[in-house]
């Protein structure tokens, strides 16, 4: 029997050579009806393929035919020996053996060694499907199907030797193509056949997720040369996160990370410098310090900021006149008022003072004692116990003993705002905006009202509240109580977020001009100072009575306390060291500095404010 000889999956001439070597299997062994067949299939096959089959095929054929000769199909039943057909012409010239070759007629059903044939040639095709020879497959089920359309499941496995060869050519197309948008559409042509097609699935996903990172890294360019730092350091985190392992090859992210850095540096620097300017301005020489030296020490001695070393010299020649001047501090002006004066306050301008008495009012004067408006609360006797100056020096404010706090326009003396309490209201403070009043009152609540219209915006409880100051930021609330503590609180929501300890009643609190510290005074006998964010105590002063009240200075360097020892001391707020001691015949309860720092004014039961000289003007 005339076997097929081994050929490769990769060419046409493979599948021509096993298609031929099963035909001519079929015409050695068959009748003339099958040899007409075969006749009509290589006619076929001449036509589909007649320009890619070799020499080499159509001599395996003519010499198999030469060697089994038998009768043309149209001469069935002659007696005379013939020369077999010239199978191979439709080979060489299709168009000729199309001519040459008669139609096959119906023959009898072929043997069992026809049989045998087929079922050798159906395994070889198997063989070939399933190992992807597809080109060899295609061409054994060909064959078969030409002799027999309805043997097994020929037709079905051409059907998907053509598919698999279909796919398997759109695959290799895919996996050999570089340009990525051209990867995927033959990547999703492939899936969309079968979904499930060797790996294509997973190639498909790697080749948009390269496309992904590859469209990144285009755009991260467009934005790095239109000086879009930010931008493309977002543009980085996502390639971190699609590229972990090169996210930044060609250095792109790092550099704008660079620039970007360097333009926050120079906000910040920029930052520094105005806030240095605006406190040298306010006469906040030591804020103003503070500020120059953060700059310097981030590197802004630069053009940008050529003059912050004059500056900055300029603020320690200043700071270190006021500490002198304290120690040498003189006393300017001694104001008599009608009764105990309970607190005393500068104007924005440091040109004024309002001072609360117990003679039902509290004053408006002059910095030489010269009366300017009286402002007075309702009832017999009523003591006045707080005072206050708006933040634009425009309104006062005052706590009265009659259960009222109330709001007075400066520049007449007439009363704006009437706010009421249950009981006597002790403590009064503007927002640093000067759109919100805090009170503090001893019918166990601490409250927030709007400093327009009177409305109550936030009501805190706590035992008697006999003091209140706002953060300079305006979003923490401090009071202190009469159960011995002083806390914080969310100016907002009232929640309370800090509470600190004293020995006895607390009877007055005061922020730093930074907001990180905060001073108390209780009749414990001690002013304390601390950490306004962990509660830490930081300093404590001592007097040899109760403290009745705490002020800083603009700078923050200074705490002034106020004690019924009679006197009224500055302390140096780091060390505690006492720089200035002021001396009132009977106790002394409120204390205070100018906003420009140049004056200090306590007050007491003596009816006296005492007005102080810091150190001269320029």
């Amino acid at each position: 029997m005339l076997k097929a000889k081994p050929s490769s999956p990769k060419t046409s001439t493979g599948r021509w050579l096993t298609a031929l070597d099963g035909l001519a299997h079929l015409y050695r062994i068959g009748n003339s009806a099958v040899r007409g067949q075969v006749h009509e299939e290589i006619r076929r096959l001449a036509d589909d393929d007649s320009k890619l089959v070799s020499a080499a095929a159509t001599d395996r054929l003519q010499s198999v035919l030469l060697q089994h000769p038998s009768e043309r199909p149209d001469q069935q039943s002659s007696a005379q020996p013939t020369s077999p057909p010239n199978a191979t012409a439709g080979l060489r010239d299709h168009s000729t053996a199309s001519k040459q070759v008669p139609a096959p007629t119906p023959g009898p059903v072929i043997d069992a060694e026809a049989s045998a044939a087929l079922e050798e040639l159906y395994t070889q095709g198997l063989a070939a499907l399933y190992t992807d020879r597809w080109d060899e497959a295609i061409g054994a089920f060909r064959a078969i199907v030409a002799r027999d359309r309805g043997y097994k499941s020929s037709q079905a496995k051409l059907e998907q030797a053509r598919r698999g060869q279909h796919l398997s050519s759109l695959y290799a197309t895919a996996a050999a193509t570089e340009d990525l948008k051209t990867a995927i559409e033959r990547w999703e042509a492939v899936v969309a056949a079968d979904s499930d097609y060797r790996d294509a699935p997973t190639r498909l996903a790697q080749a948009r997720h390269d496309q992904a990172i590859a469209q990144l890294r285009t755009e991260a360019a467009e934005l790095y040369r239109a000086n879009q730092w930010q931008a493309v350091v977002s543009v980085g985190e996502r390639l971190r996160q699609l590229a972990p392992d090169t996210p930044d090859p060609d250095g792109l992210i790092a550099s704008a990370q660079t620039q970007l850095n360097n333009a926050k540096r120079d906000q910040t620097l920029a930052g520094f410098y105005r806030q240095a300017v605006h406190h040298m301005e306010a006469g906040k020489w030591r804020l103003a310090l503070e500020s120059l030296t953060e700059l310097h020490r981030i590197g802004g001695i630069g053009s940008s900021f050529k003059d912050s070393l004059e500056l900055a010299a300029r603020a320690h020649r200043e700071l270190t006149r006021t500490v002198a001047a304290i120690g040498r501090a003189r006393l300017s002006t001694t104001i008599a008022v009608p009764k105990a004066a309970t607190a005393v306050a500068f104007n924005t301008g440091g040109t004024q003072l309002a001072v609360a008495h117990q003679a039902k009012s509290a004053l408006i004067v002059d910095l030489s004692g010269v009366e300017q408006h009286r402002l007075r609360h309702g009832g017999w006797m009523t003591w006045i116990w707080d005072v206050v100056y708006s933040p634009d020096g425009r309104f006062v404010a005052t706590a009265g003993e009659d259960k009222t706090a109330r709001i007075w326009d400066t520049a007449t003396g007439t009363e704006l705002l009437q706010i009421t309490h249950g009981d006597q209201v002790r403590g009064v403070a503007f927002s640093p905006d000067g759109q919100r009043l805090a009170t503090a009152s001893i019918d166990k609540t601490a409250r927030i009202w709007d400093a327009t219209t009177g409305t109550e915006l936030l009501r805190i409880a706590q035992d008697q509240a006999l003091g209140v100051a706002f953060s300079p930021d305006g979003r923490f609330v401090a009071t202190a109580s009469a159960d011995k503590t002083a806390r914080i609180w969310h100016a907002t929501t009232g929640t309370e977020l800090l509470q600190i300890t004293h020995g006895d009643q607390v009877r007055g609190v005061a922020f730093s001009p930074d907001g990180q510290r905060l001073a108390t005074a209780s009749i414990d006998k001690t002013a304390r100072i601390w950490d306004a964010t962990t509660g830490t105590e930081l300093l404590q002063i001592t007097h040899s009575d109760q403290v009745r009240g705490v002020a800083f200075s603009p700078d923050g360097r200074f705490v002034a306390t106020a004690s019924a020892d009679k006197t009224a001391r500055i302390w140096d707020a780091t060390t505690g060291t006492e720089g200035l001691r002021g001396t009132h015949t009977s106790v002394v309860w409120g204390v205070a500095f100018s906003p420009d720092g140049r004056y200090f004014a306590s007050c007491g039961d003596d009816r006296t404010v005492q007005l102080w000289h810091l150190r001269e003007d320029e």
